[in-house]
């Protein structure tokens, strides 16, 4: 009998134990139903869960998943003994993804259901049809029709129970009224722009969590503590972008989900409270940021990054570029006014798509929390070397090393596609020149460019966009007035000594990047600043830890951040810094002179001009009595700038 006995257990395993439904599947993703229960007993509202496994990479969504996505739907109509169906939500992920805020599940994730039955007591034949948005790279929906068979009978617990238990201790708790409300006071701050409340102490922790769902689109950043007292703290949920206050005004009704500690699920608690706004609050100005300047406005910015994109058409960075921009002229100065405008059109279009890839990878970068900035990937020695030796390939051919020979018909199949689509090389012509000027900060540009780190994903898109079209204004100009390059001179024997020119100044680019290399492969000539700067100035090495007390003891201290890879900041040394009378100025007992060296990645550093909310160089501050919170010089160094920079700091507060 003990051996029968057994022997059924085995054959009917899923009646006594568990009740689950089959998996279905798509490439992204699998579902089932799960039940808490091995029968429906007389229960009124049976416990049941939404067991979801993801693929790599892959994520769904919470109930309100942010600036993007789209949480579960279920349609349970041709189920049979079901009146409803309602899903909770465990506690999600926040994640910024490509600068976009999103509250989501990866890997795996169950969503508790609570299903109420017609007839308590009675069977019921579950058919869900399930629509689950999952995105990865891109965003995929998937249609599952998911089945479950719950007999009559007791209501014991099934072996999945657990499981679904642990889930559901994460979906958090609604606050059923104002005399058990977790948060109190909830107001809108003005300066800073957000929401500020107060809350018990049973919900303070350095590491709880805040989520706000609102009835617009509105993101904030993580909640600060203001200020703790015996009974809670006050708190400030920011708001991501001061410009969403006027949005935020229009609010009257609103929840707050509050986990209380983020990094320890099983000791957290979390309270769902509904919140009604009724007054706008000003913060004390002490709880602003004192240390961040304010942004300029937007429409500066933009203006900025025009101007900035421009100008670095003649920084020495852009020369090697600007001598292909002339050989370019020169070659098309035979064709006729159509080809020369396709021609340059084709240049700038590459250009302005070069500089929105760059844009779209700050973006993809800041949300993978990388470091970020201007002209950062030369602190990468692969990169360097594989553009040193595109470079030194483009010099090789202008100075006749070698050259690419095709076949008759492949050359007659080339010029009849580069007349009917063509302009590639042009196309690809602009995309260098994006390259070669990223070392560089270009006056203006650095302004914008360290705007666009702290930005939203649009506006960033937008700079991008602006400084690519500074770049791109001479070739937009040559294209608009294709008459300009007729006036170049005709090709004829000369041109061989240009190209031999032109390839030298290649050459030179080519050694520039093999100096930066050799300092990134063997840092020790890095090491010490006096031999970087030959002696001429006493550098100190860059600490701005040590700077409040060098000010308040009376001294000037000037930091310079700089880098071997930056030709901005080569020129700015050879032409101000490291000239003899500024370099005696430097040198005073009262001054200190601080070389932050950038070459390769220090977070110290980068640290420190997010701070100034910068993220390229040449950067120089000047700090003194005068001036303790530092002034800031010009990307593009004068001696005159320097000078009085130095006297300003000099004064008494």
């Amino acid at each position: 009998m003990r051996i029968l006995w057994l022997l059924l257990l085995l054959l009917f395993p899923l009646h006594v134990h568990a009740l689950t439904g089959d998996w279905q599947t798509t490439e992204r993703v699998k579902a089932r139903l799960i039940s808490g229960v091995t029968a429906t007993g007389d229960l009124a509202e049976v416990p049941l869960g939404l067991e979801v496994e993801l693929a790599p990479t892959w994520h769904s969504y919470w109930r309100s998943p942010g600036e993007a996505g789209l949480p579960p739907q279920l349609d349970w109509q041709a189920s049979q003994n079901v009146k409803t169906i309602a899903i909770d939500y465990p506690w999600p992920e926040r994640k910024i993804i490509l600068g976009i805020e999103n509250f989501l599940y990866e890997h795996a994730v169950i969503y508790p259901l609570r299903l109420a039955v017609q007839q308590p007591g009675q069977p019921v034949s579950l058919k869900v049809n399930l629509s689950l948005l999952t995105c990865a790279d891109i965003c995929v929906p998937n249609d599952l029709t998911l089945t479950l068979e719950l007999p009559a009978g007791p209501a014991t617990a099934s072996d999945q129970e657990p499981r679904l238990a642990a889930y559901r201790a994460t979906v958090p708790q609604r606050v059923p009224d104002a005399s058990t409300a977790i948060i109190q006071d909830v107001a809108i701050s003005e300066q800073p722009p957000g929401l500020r409340f107060k809350a018990n102490s049973q919900a303070i922790t350095d590491n709880m969590m805040v989520i706000a769902e609102a009835p617009v689109s509105l993101r904030f950043e993580p909640v600060r503590i203001l200020e703790r007292t015996d009974s809670g703290a006050s708190l400030l949920l920011p708001l991501a972008s001061a410009e969403d206050i006027a949005t935020l005004k229009t609010v009257k009704e609103l929840t707050l989900n509050i986990n209380t500690d983020s990094t320890n699920p099983a000791a957290a608690q979390r309270f769902e409270q509904a919140i009604t706004l009724t007054t706008v609050a000003a913060a004390p100005t002490s709880l602003a940021p004192a240390s961040q300047p304010v942004p300029p406005a937007f429409i500066v910015i933009l203006l900025f990054a025009f101007l900035g994109g421009l100008i670095l058409n003649i920084m020495p960075c852009v020369l090697p570029v600007l001598s292909l921009k002339i050989l370019s002229v020169i070659k098309h100065s035979e064709y006729g006014p159509e080809r020369i405008r396709q021609s340059f059109l084709y240049s700038a279009a590459g250009i302005v798509f070069s500089f929105l890839v760059l844009a779209a990878l700050l973006i993809g970068l800041r949300a993978a929390g990388a470091t970020v900035g201007w002209g950062v990937q030369f602190q990468q020695p692969i990169f360097i070397g594989v553009l040193a030796v595109i470079v030194a390939l483009f010099a090789l051919n202008l100075l006749g090393l070698f050259e690419i020979q095709l076949g008759s018909k492949a050359q007659t199949a080339l010029a009849s596609a580069s007349n009917r689509k063509g302009h590639i090389g042009d196309f690809l012509q602009g995309a260098f020149a994006t390259l070669l000027a990223t070392p560089c900060t270009a006056p203006f540009l650095g302004t914008a460019a360290g705007f666009a780190v702290i930005a939203p994903a649009p506006q960033i898109l937008l700079i991008f966009l602006m400084m690519g079209l500074g770049l791109a204004l001479p070739y937009l100009v040559l294209a608009a007035y294709p008459s300009l390059a007729r006036h170049m001179p005709k090709p004829g024997r000369w041109m061989q000594q240009v190209r031999v020119a032109l390839g030298i100044a290649l050459l030179a680019t080519v050694a520039w990047l093999l100096f930066v290399l050799m300092g990134q492969i063997d840092p020790r000539p890095m090491t010490d600043p006096a031999e970087l700067s030959q002696e001429k100035v006493s550098w100190q090495k860059f600490d701005d830890e040590q700077i409040p007390a060098l000010v308040q003891n009376g001294k000037i201290v000037f930091v310079d951040v700089t880098a071997r890879w930056c030709l901005t900041c080569l020129y700015n040394k050879r032409t101000v810094t490291d000239t003899d009378d500024i370099a005696a100025e430097l040198n005073k007992p009262d001054h200190v002179a601080m070389l932050a060296d950038w070459t390769n990645p220090d977070p110290k550093i980068t640290a420190y001009l997010v701070s100034f909310q910068r993220s390229g160089i040449p950067f120089n501050v000047v700090y003194g009595p005068g001036a303790p919170q530092g002034i800031v010089l010009p990307e593009l160094l004068t001696k005159g700038a320097v000078i009085n920079a130095l006297q300003q700091a000099r004064k008494a507060p």
